[in-house]
């Protein structure tokens, strides 16, 4: 559901699953992603 500019997962996530939290708009069915260390990227200095 949408609530104002954020999404809001009511059910459909189990235990440790991940979600895509920011550039999911540019993601299709089926698309392959890396997963990055969420503690390094928030960390991280380097413009990428």
């Amino acid at each position: 559901r949408l609530v104002n500019d954020q999404q809001e997962i009511l059910s459909g996530l189990q235990g440790a699953e991940r979600i895509v939290a920011s550039g999911g708009v540019f993601l299709n069915e089926g698309d392959k992603v890396q997963l990055a260390n969420t503690a390094e990227a928030s960390n991280s200095s380097d413009p990428r």
